[in-house]
């Protein structure tokens, strides 16, 4: 019985592609369109149109950013109700965008020889934790972060079953009733029977386990402060936080169902989801498009701040996917109409989606984020497969308008 539900539970919140409408341009379009003048506003425009009208977004900020420098562009209203427009300093929800991070973070500790990710992760076992399956100890940190440590997908209960099923009508938060203990006791007495690691199996409770595991790392750093002091900080990633002061408050945008929950009316305001400490490493940080970006450029080896930190390490392929493959929380993906292999994170939850991807090679990374519940969202993917496409045929492509002060 728990696997028919948490098989629909999974079907809810899997993120599916969708056809374009005929008002968007093809691939071809948007491809011979750039080639010819660089009008890369006039692209990101009907993309960005098509979403809010066919797929009932109410806001939505994207960013671009490649060798040339960055752009941002917004679009709709961050609420509705208030008339208030979209900017692009606006905060969002991430969902399990979180996870990067926290992977991000296991990259860091283990380059700095507090563990390797190699190793099992009963070395960060707590004292009086001893699981009632036997082999649970013996996965891997890589296997957590990389969903292959075969760990199911949310926590296997008769309460998330009611909690998941009323989300469908709802869009509460699944997560209400759970906090840190009960994640612990659920790692502790529930049976797994043999875990089979190794392939791929998304699993946000292996990620709830990965942050609670790193509040063992460091002595006196939990997992939250350890990711403040190793990658927000210094980073300068100021609104990426799980709690957020009023100022950043002041700069929520509101969030609204879309094509989910799937029983619940397009449009509606939903209640941005409350995760408790102890469940938060999978998808429950606040950020912004500038952060993300500053992220990418990070990640793609051209930004002008120093990090000392090895991202290829995450980004390296370990798992196969039915689309790719996974790496350390990133996803590796071959595109359309580049041919391209990307790396990118996507994320959804109660009233936001959001996504961030980038190619190593041509250095062209894009943000897209939305505050409404959309699964039928691949624009990032459509964008960043049209800008890379242009890149990779060395055409008379400027990017025109990418500058760091654009802000519309």
């Amino acid at each position: 019985m728990f696997k028919k539900i948490f098989l629909l539970a999974t079907i809810c919140f899997s993120v599916i592609s969708c056809s374009s409408s005929p008002g968007v341009f093809t691939a071809e379009e948007s491809a011979k369109l750039l080639a010819n003048n660089g009008d890369i506003k006039t692209v990101i425009d009907n993309l960005a149109q098509d979403q809010l009208i066919t797929h009932h977004a109410k806001g939505i900020v994207i960013a671009v950013v490649t060798p040339e420098g960055e752009s941002y562009y917004s679009y709709g209203y961050k609420d509705v109700e208030k008339n208030e427009p979209m900017t692009p300093d606006t905060l969002f929800q991430i969902g399990s965008v979180t996870k990067i991070f926290t992977s991000s973070l296991m990259v860091r500790l283990d380059q700095q020889k507090v563990f390797s990710i190699k190793d099992p992760i009963k070395k960060l076992f707590p004292d009086k934790f001893h699981p009632v399956t036997k082999n649970l100890g013996d996965l891997t940190f890589e296997s957590l972060s990389g969903h292959s440590s075969g760990l199911p997908g949310e926590h296997q209960s008769f309460t998330m079953i009611g909690n998941t099923l009323s989300f469908l009508w709802t869009g509460e938060n699944i997560w209400k009733t759970f906090d840190e203990k009960d994640m612990w006791d659920f790692f502790n007495e529930f049976d797994f029977g043999t875990i089979h690691s190794g392939r791929y199996r998304y699993s946000n409770v292996g990620y709830i386990l990965l942050g609670n595991l790193l509040n063992y790392a460091v002595p006196g750093k939990d997992y939250e402060a350890l990711l403040e002091k190793e990658i927000l900080s210094p980073m300068h990633l100021k609104d990426t936080k799980f709690d957020l002061t009023p100022e950043q408050i002041s700069r929520v945008a509101s969030g609204y169902s879309g094509d989910a929950p799937p029983f619940m009316r397009a449009g509606r305001y939903m209640e941005p989801w409350v995760i408790k400490r102890g469940l938060r490493a999978a998808g429950s940080l606040y950020s912004t498009a500038p952060d993300l970006i500053n992220f990418l450029k990070m990640n793609m080896g051209i930004s002008k701040e120093p990090v000392q930190m090895n991202f290829d390490v995450a980004h390296a392929r370990r798992t196969k996917t039915p689309e790719g493959s996974v790496g350390l929380g990133w996803f590796i993906e071959t595109l359309t109409k580049s041919r391209r292999e990307v790396i990118y994170a996507n994320g959804i939850i109660s009233g936001y989606t959001s996504f961030m991807g980038f190619d190593n090679n041509s250095k062209v990374g894009v943000v897209v984020l939305e505050n409404t519940m959309n699964m039928k969202n691949d624009i990032g993917k459509q964008l960043l497969d049209r800008i890379v496409y242009n890149y990779n045929r060395g055409l008379d492509f400027k990017l025109k308008g990418i500058t760091s002060s654009v802000r519309e």
